[in-house]
């Protein structure tokens, strides 16, 4: 019985101390670990794509932009939504899409190692997820 209730006290203390640290590691480092998302928000999209199974998910970063989360490489799931709502895909130089004479240019950056991160503007997001 002794010897249960040492290890129910270290195990307590352990977390006593050990959450505290971590939090703090991570408020510290919040910017490191998740660069210019918001961390919930990413956490949320993250969650999405692992548990729910979606393919793609929108997510705001701290200027409010609304960026598109995808799985690896695969911008398959993007390019298909884009296109659904009526969007052209141009390559060049830079990536474009086009909408009637308007076109706007999208950029992909990595997120963690396994992600990517797309954005392509206010108006085409907000067009897209329909707000």
């Amino acid at each position: 019985m002794k010897r249960i209730a040492k290890l129910s006290i270290l195990a307590t203390t352990l977390l006593i101390i050990l959450i505290p640290v971590f939090t703090l590691l991570v408020w510290f480092n919040w910017n490191e670990v998740f660069g210019n998302k918001r961390p919930l928000e990413a956490l949320y999209s993250l969650y999405e794509l692992e548990l729910k199974g979606k393919e793609i998910s929108a997510m705001k970063n701290i200027n409010n932009d609304t960026e598109f989360l995808v799985e690896g490489d695969n911008l398959t799931p993007f390019f298909t939504l884009l296109e659904e709502h009526g969007y052209s895909i141009v390559k060049g130089e830079a990536l474009l899409v086009q909408k009637g004479n308007s076109s706007y240019s999208v950029t992909i950056n990595k997120f963690q190692t396994d992600y990517s991160v797309i954005n392509v503007g206010e108006e085409v997001a907000l067009d897209i997820i329909g707000k």
